[in-house]
């Protein structure tokens, strides 16, 4: 009997995250780490740290078989949106949620860091404990890794640190 592949959702976050790490030098990552917050056990697959922006949690999901997985944001609201870094005291005020499509489930694991790093088709949305709570504020924005990276940057950016400008 032949089986397809089943790769774990941790080992395909565990290689998207090796490719997001170096597209910006100032970030802290940390994935998986065990405890990370005082309100509760949950931990984010990532969390990611900067100089002068609030930390982001970062969720991923990968697509099922028959269609989306969103147990992401819920995951994500619920759990570490407004929650305290133990380490820092620092508050988590954004969050991504990306979903990966379920290709990556079935491949030939020497073949998913080449296919992270050429897909364009990541589901992703920012999620925020301030006005706007959700970007977009429906359905998914679509993009790469490094469109992905270009959210995180924007998502960790304190509301107040973006200039407003007046009509």
């Amino acid at each position: 009997m032949n089986r397809q592949p089943t790769n774990s959702e941790d080992t395909i976050t565990t290689l998207f995250v090796e490719i997001l790490m170096p597209m910006s030098a100032t970030w802290n990552i940390y994935e998986q780490t065990t405890k990370p917050l005082v309100e509760n056990q949950r931990k984010p697959d990532v969390i990611i740290r900067t100089i002068e922006r609030y930390p982001i949690a970062v969720e991923v999901k990968i697509d099922n078989k028959r269609g989306p997985n969103e147990t992401g944001e819920k995951q994500a609201r619920e759990y570490y949106l407004g929650k305290t870094l133990r380490t820092t005291g620092e508050t988590i005020a954004s969050a991504i949620v990306i979903r990966l499509p379920y290709r990556f489930r079935t491949m030939p694991r020497e073949e998913i860091r080449e296919n992270l790093e050429a897909s364009k088709d990541f589901a992703y949305a920012l999620l925020n404990i301030d006005e706007p709570h959700r970007f977009p504020e429906t359905g998914w924005l679509y993009g790469s890794i490094a469109d992905i990276a270009t959210a995180i940057r924007i998502g960790a950016t304190p509301i107040t640190k973006i200039a407003y400008c007046y009509p």
